[in-house]
């Protein structure tokens, strides 16, 4: 991003003050991005091409105010950091979500580093993830005030991601290994999500956003809203009723 883009992005996360290349401030630029610009995956349901290159994402993202799945938005955060100063590796992920299968890899994560440490930035999860930058230390376990965190080595997998809620155990969400990826190495990874029929992103509605100390998510017809560990509120919203509550809750149209 030139430095006009780079403003544009950051009134678009409604982002303002001083920029340091601190782990604190990859905190504060991740969690910005998550409350305003929601995960969503309506292109895919509409049979709309994706685009992952840097000048695509920008116009979509920020420019007409959509959001978009893992490799767009976790694309948008990562041309960010670069553009702000930040040095960033990114890495292909498996997903596990509980299970210690062998998936393709399909998920876009960024390896950050700041002034003090290297850090984990992820903004692409369809679910309550990590609300801070993380600190790329095994075993250390850190929190973001909702859920716990803690990254370990495995020969096979690479490192693991673990989250524990309140009362309950860790579980493995996803993996990767240290092969530094590119734009370009995203398109296969997104092909298949977008068209392939074991994707299990080209069905339902999966919607979603930070508002606070609260996740809202659309899945399927399901409003849902998480709080701390849990599920407070969840209903079936008609089809007449979703272009308001999506263009109300996501910004989404």
């Amino acid at each position: 991003m030139n430095s006009e883009q780079l403003q544009q992005y950051l009134n678009r996360i409604e982002l303002e003050g001083a920029l340091p290349l601190t782990g604190e401030t990859l905190s504060r630029v991740q969690f910005a991005q998550m409350s305003t610009i929601p995960y969503e995956n309506l292109d895919l349901l509409r049979g709309v091409a994706l685009r992952l290159d840097p000048q695509s994402l920008f116009e979509k993202l920020v420019l007409r105010h959509r959001g978009g799945y893992c490799f767009e938005v976790n694309g948008l955060l990562c041309h960010a950091l670069r553009s702000i100063g930040f040095s960033v590796t990114e890495y292909a992920a498996r997903m596990l979500l509980g299970k210690m299968d062998v998936q393709a890899r399909r998920h876009r994560v960024l390896c950050v580093r700041a002034e003090d440490g290297v850090f984990l930035c992820d903004a692409g999860m369809n679910r309550e993830m990590q609300r801070i930058a993380l600190r790329m230390q095994p075993g250390l376990v850190q929190s973001d005030g909702i859920a716990e965190y803690r990254l370990e080595r495995d020969p096979f997998f690479g490192w693991i991601l673990y989250q524990r809620f309140p009362g309950k155990d860790f579980w493995p969400v996803y993996a990767f290994t240290e092969e530094a990826q590119t734009d370009l190495d995203y398109e296969m990874p997104s092909f298949w999500c977008e068209k392939h029929p074991d994707s299990p992103l080209n069905k339902i509605n999966r919607i979603s956003i930070v508002h606070g100390a609260e996740h809202w998510s659309m899945f399927g017809d399901d409003w849902i809203r998480f709080v701390g560990g849990s599920v407070q509120e969840r209903r079936t919203v008609t089809k007449e009723e979703q272009p308001a509550l999506l263009a109300r809750c996501f910004g989404c149209s």
